[in-house]
C-alpha cells in the first residue's frame, strides 16, 4: 500500500520480515539494511530505504518500542 512496485506480494513480505535479522548482525545499520534491499528487490536505494523503514516498524516491534523510548535499537539509524 506505500506504492513501492514489487511483483509478487509474497516475496515483498518475505523481503520485510527479512530486515530484522539483517539488523540484528553486528556492524549492521539501517543503511547496510536499505542497500541489501535495493539489492535484493531490484529497486533504487530510494524507495529501498522507505521500504526498509516500513519492514522496521511491520515487522520489528522491539525496535520501535525502543525508538518510542528515545533510544536507537539499530546502530547508525541515528
Amino acid at each position: 500500500s506505500a506504492n513501492i512496485a514489487m511483483t509478487n506480494p509474497q516475496d515483498a513480505i518475505a523481503l520485510g520480515q527479512s530486515v530484522c535479522p539483517m539488523l540484528s548482525e553486528p556492524g549492521q545499520t539501517a543503511a547496510d539494511a536499505a542497500a541489501e534491499v535495493a539489492d535484493t528487490a531490484g529497486m533504487p536505494l530510494g524507495p529501498a530505504t522507505m521500504f526498509t523503514g516500513f519492514a522496521i516498524s511491520a515487522f520489528c516491534p522491539g525496535a520501535m518500542t525502543s525508538l518510542a523510548n528515545g533510544e536507537s535499537p539499530i546502530p547508525g539509524l541515528f
